[in-house]
Parts: structure tokens; C-alpha cells; sequence
């Protein structure tokens, strides 16, 4: 598996602001792909510009590229879910560090729940918010 950084330093001598992308993977991974773009005459660079230009296009060409990665939009809407899922778990991992710590539970042990449990937990924690803020 690929993982990828883009660093937010500009090179400042272009007209453009430039991006770096840094990326770690598998070696034999990264050789078999260097062996291959070598094959056609492109460098990793030039692919990885295209990708981020065809993904950064709106629309068609961008569904395009995604389904030919493999990555489909229940993958996304996955990803959606399981980043709001965090972010509610770090609310109310605070909220509850605030009144006094995790009184010895361990969150890592907690039982993993469904959509439906974390809309719920989702709307209590909003509940409580709004209530807290009114007092």
C-alpha cells in the first residue's frame, strides 16, 4: 500500500507555486513500477502529475480515474463516515477527559458499533452540546 504527503512548500523561483509529493511504498512495489514506466519512456513524476490533474478535474473524467483505481464511491462515502466517526470519538473523548478522565476505560476496548449506534451517539453528543451551551 501506497501512502502519499503533499508538503505545503513553494518553491518560490517559479512563476507557479510548486507542491512536493511524497510517497512510501512497498520497494518491490516501486520497482516493478519504475521498470514499467521506463518501458513506456515516463517518469514518476510525470504520471503522478497526471493523476493529480485528472483527479483534481471535476466530473467525468474524475469518476474515470477513481474506477480505474479501484475506488468506488461506497469507498468514499466509507471513508466519510469513518472520518466523521473520529472526529465524534475526539469530541467526546474530550468532553468526557474534561469531567474528570477515562475513569480506567480503555476506548480501544469499546465495542465497535454500526451506522445507526454512531448516528445516535452523534445526535446525544449534539443534544448535550446545545444544552451545555444554554446553561
Amino acid at each position: 500500500m501506497a501512502t502519499a504527503v503533499l508538503s505545503g512548500e513553494t518553491n518560490r523561483s517559479k512563476s507557479r507555486a510548486q507542491g512536493q509529493v511524497n510517497v512510501r511504498m512497498n520497494a518491490a512495489v516501486k520497482d516493478a513500477g519504475d521498470e514499467a514506466l521506463a518501458e513506456v519512456g515516463l517518469s514518476p513524476s510525470e504520471v503522478v502529475r497526471a493523476l493529480w490533474e485528472a483527479v483534481g478535474a471535476r466530473g467525468e473524467k474524475r469518476e474515470q480515474v477513481l474506477a480505474a483505481l479501484g475506488i468506488t464511491q461506497a469507498d468514499v462515502a466509507r471513508k466519510e463516515r469513518r472520518a466523521k466517526r473520529q472526529e465524534l470519538v475526539s469530541r467526546m473523548a474530550e468532553r468526557y477527559g474534561s469531567l474528570g478522565g477515562t475513569n480506567g476505560v480503555d476506548p480501544a476496548a469499546l465495542p465497535a458499533l454500526d451506522d445507526e449506534a454512531w448516528d445516535e451517539l452523534a445526535w446525544e453528543d449534539y443534544i448535550e452540546h446545545r444544552a451545555g451551551a444554554m446553561q
